[in-house]
């Protein structure tokens, strides 16, 4: 399954592990684009999670990692394209040119599903997409969380109480409520 990743499946840094570790264990093949890229790094350096230098290392690192994974941007193809917001044109046109199968995103508004099944294409939040890869490999799932809540939990010098707590504050209360502890 091929699934386009949104900005927002990349920041913040917690979710954007436990989804590489799932496409690392080839539960599904990410997608993105330059202009994803582009778009992490300016959202990124605004909340100042990650300095400069160290995510273009690893948007470096990502790119070589999944060398098929980058789609080239198509600007012929955003310009035919609507969606509510025309900023948004060119992660619907990097899903359609590297024919992904899923949207993720937590912005669902912005990518009508009337608009998305004209194409062939499903839109997911990334809690819905997670709780469903747990549902298949609860486990695995299971061990990718536990690895990146142990790593941000020496981070921040354990202010994470629990990884259910963890995983709501990042927006996965479904999974929250699948895994708990």
């Amino acid at each position: 399954m091929y699934v386009l990743l949104d900005t927002c499946a990349l920041v913040p840094g917690s979710v954007r592990q436990i989804l590489l570790e799932a496409a690392s264990a080839d539960l599904f093949i990410p997608l993105w684009s330059d202009k994803i890229f582009e778009e992490w790094q300016f959202v990124a350096s605004k909340s100042s999670e990650q300095d400069s230098e160290a995510i273009k290392i690893e948007i470096l690192l990502i790119k070589d990692k999944w060398r098929n994974s980058l789609v080239p941007r198509d600007r012929a193809l955003e310009d035919t394209l609507f969606l509510p917001d025309a900023d948004d044109r060119h992660v619907l046109a990097a899903a359609l040119v590297g024919k992904a199968d899923v949207l993720l995103t937590n912005n669902l508004k912005d990518f009508p599903e009337r608009i998305l099944s004209e194409y062939g294409l499903t839109r997911k939040s990334i809690d819905s997409f997670l709780w469903e890869l747990f549902t298949q490999e609860p486990e695995l799932i299971n061990s990718f969380v536990d690895r990146v809540f142990d790593l941000n939990r020496k981070k921040v010098q354990s202010a994470l109480t629990s990884k259910k707590s963890f995983l709501k504050k990042h927006g996965l209360s479904r999974l929250a409520k699948c895994i708990g502890g």
